[in-house]
C-alpha cells in the first residue's frame, strides 16, 4: 500500500493525481490520504499535458485531471467511477510533459526515453510486475511507444472494432501493456469519441485487465 509520506512526495509531482473523486467535497490531499488503501500503480492514464487552466494551479496537489467544471475531467470522473470499472478507480493519472498549453500540437518532446524514464520514476513507490498504461490521444501514445522503443509494426490488432491501439513492452522487469483511448476532451464534430466510444474503450480495457488478475 502506498505510505502517506510517499503520498506527500507524489503531491510535489505537478500532473501526478489519481483516478478517484470525491463526491462529497474537495478532491484534496486529505481526500485522497484516507483512499490510501484505494490507491494503486496497476493502471496509469497517461495524458499528454495540461491545459492553459493549469496556469496558477501549480502547487495544488493533485489537480491534474480534477479541474472543477473541466468538462473532460468530468467525463473521465463519470465513466470511470460512475461506472465502477473497479480496476481503473485509484490507479495513477499524469502526464508526459510538464509543458502547460491547450493546443497540444504546440507540445513537442524531444526526448522520448526520457520522458519514459520520467513516468517510471513517477511510478517507483508501486512494485508491479505488470501495468497497464492507458494513452489519452494518439500523440500519448505513438511518443510513450518511441519511448519504449517499440515501432508500428509491433502494435497489436483491434480485434473488437473499438477503435483503440494497443501495444505491449517490457520495461525494467514489468510488462506494460499500453493502449490508446480517444481524447476525454473530444467535443464538436469529434464529440462521439469522446461521449460514446471513449467509455466502450474503458469499459474493455477494465474487463481485460479483470481477466488477466482472475486466479
Amino acid at each position: 500500500m502506498l505510505s502517506f509520506d510517499h503520498l506527500e512526495e507524489l503531491s510535489r509531482t505537478p500532473t501526478a493525481s489519481w483516478a478517484i473523486w470525491n463526491d462529497n467535497g474537495p478532491n484534496d490531499i486529505a481526500f485522497f490520504s484516507a483512499k490510501l488503501e484505494s490507491l494503486h500503480g496497476r493502471v496509469v492514464i497517461l495524458g499528454l499535458n495540461r491545459g492553459n487552466r493549469a496556469h496558477g494551479q501549480e502547487t495544488i496537489p493533485f489537480v491534474n485531471f480534477h479541474t472543477p467544471n473541466h468538462r473532460g475531467d468530468k467525463r473521465l470522473e463519470r465513466f470511470i467511477q460512475g461506472h465502477q470499472l473497479k480496476e481503473i478507480i485509484g490507479g495513477c493519472m499524469t502526464d508526459l510533459s510538464l509543458e502547460i498549453d491547450t493546443d497540444s500540437n504546440k507540445v513537442k518532446i524531444d526526448n522520448p526515453e526520457a520522458a519514459v524514464d520520467d513516468l517510471y520514476s513517477q511510478l517507483r513507490f508501486f512494485n508491479e510486475p505488470r501495468r497497464t498504461i492507458i494513452c489519452i490521444g494518439n500523440k500519448t501514445f505513438d511518443t510513450l511507444c518511441s519511448g519504449l522503443g517499440l515501432k508500428g509494426s509491433r502494435y497489436k490488432k483491434d480485434q473488437d472494432n473499438l477503435n483503440l491501439r494497443m501495444a505491449s513492452a517490457n520495461l525494467k522487469g514489468e510488462h506494460w501493456s499500453v493502449y490508446r483511448v480517444w481524447l476525454h476532451s473530444s467535443y464538436g464534430k469529434f464529440e462521439e469519441y469522446g461521449e460514446v466510444e471513449l467509455p466502450k474503450q474503458l469499459d474493455y480495457i477494465n474487463d481485460q485487465i479483470a481477466t488477466l488478475r482472475s486466479p
